[in-house]
């Protein structure tokens, strides 16, 4: 048996090679042994997840980090730094500048909520150019091993931006003029999984559209030979606030893809509890749902690895419960939300929620 390959890039935050790694190995393996038969094998052969899947992190916080650094010792009002310093498009200045009247707190600019500042102006050449190396080598090395990509949150319009560019003639690394590139039918992308996908909302609301609108790109299911990506998994919590507004979510008329791609390829995950952390977009906690942790292991395993009888995955479905007493409250504070219509109302509005989950 050969071991799958599964790709993971991180949203926001502080995130390493080996966190990113941990965090989708260890909620893997909890929702293995939720299965009484699958967790009598791995006991029995001594196995775990990794034993299966060969897990390859994708990190660019180092990017922002460097910026980051910049910033701090540039002393400056961000909107000056990003006008002055970084010689950033007039147009996203000025949704700094509207950004600064709503925010009291200076540090914001510190904290990894301004990911999403430097990916969707500055950044974002960069990052992708970084993912992409970590695809082209994985990818021409596989053999005749399945892949499969997992993005979270920001990395899910990283990982799509960076996809569209690379079936489309590819991006040059500035430092090297190298050109990474993909072939859509050699580098074929067994599924993948976009949690907490915000690529349709970044599209919207970044006045200088930096990104790709993921409705018109190469990035989508298809069940021909010439398609990019065999299975797309879009997954989002019912609380979530980085899904609560233009939410990438194809419907059949839209003619996304093909009529039986869409009902045969593509599924839609909407999660309802909480189980791990009381944040409704924590990376962990999404996987370590039931309702996606099945299809996630059943998808990502190798072949027959991962396939519990019926019943008892329907047992552990409607066993495992919701382990936040707090969810009312957290969907609550989220129907109080007013919808985002700029880059800056949805800054604030994360800020805000971000403090709200702090302090339950």
């Amino acid at each position: 048996m050969e071991k799958s390959i599964l790709i993971v890039t991180h949203g926001m935050g502080d995130h390493d090679a080996q966190s990113l790694k941990k965090t989708v190995v260890d909620a893997a393996n909890l929702s293995l042994n939720r299965y009484p038969t699958i967790k009598a094998r791995l006991q029995q052969e001594n196995k775990a997840f990794e034993d299966y899947v060969d897990v390859v992190p994708i990190e660019y916080n180092n990017i922002f980090e460097e910026e980051r650094q910049r910033l701090v010792e540039a002393n400056k009002p961000v909107s000056d730094y990003f006008r002055t310093v970084a010689n950033a498009d007039l147009r996203f200045v000025k949704e700094l500048v509207k950004l600064e009247g709503k925010l009291a707190d200076d540090n914001f600019y510190t904290t990894h909520l301004a990911d999403v500042l430097f990916y969707a102006s500055l950044l974002c050449e960069r990052v992708r150019v970084q993912m992409l190396k970590v695809l082209v080598e994985v990818l021409s090395g596989r053999g005749n091993r399945d892949v499969h990509i997992l993005a979270h949150s920001l990395g899910t319009a990283a990982m799509h931006d960076t996809l569209e560019k690379a079936f489309t003639g590819g991006i040059i690394d500035q430092n090297t003029g190298r050109r990474y590139a993909l072939d859509p039918t050699r580098d074929k992308i067994d599924s993948l999984w976009m949690v907490a996908n915000i690529s349709n909302l970044l599209f919207e609301l970044n006045p200088i559209r930096t990104g790709f609108d993921p409705y018109n790109s190469r990035v989508k299911p298809s069940g021909t030979g010439t398609g990019a990506i065999r299975y797309f998994y879009n997954v989002y919590h019912r609380f979530d606030p980085f899904t609560l507004f233009k939410r990438f979510e194809p419907e059949l008329e839209d003619n996304w893809v093909a009529a039986d791609d869409f009902e045969e390829i593509y599924r839609e995950i909407r999660t309802k509890d909480l189980f791990t952390s009381k944040n409704p977009h924590d990376l962990g906690g999404y996987l370590s749902d039931p309702l996606v942790a099945d299809p996630f292991l059943r998808r990502v395993m190798p072949s027959g690895t991962f396939s519990p009888p019926r019943e008892e995955a329907r047992q552990v479905r409607d066993s495992v419960v919701g382990a936040f007493a707090k969810i009312d409250q957290i969907g609550d504070h989220v129907k109080e939300i007013d919808s985002v219509e700029d880059f800056s109302a949805f800054i604030k509005m994360l800020k805000d929620f971000k403090t709200f989950i702090d302090d339950l």
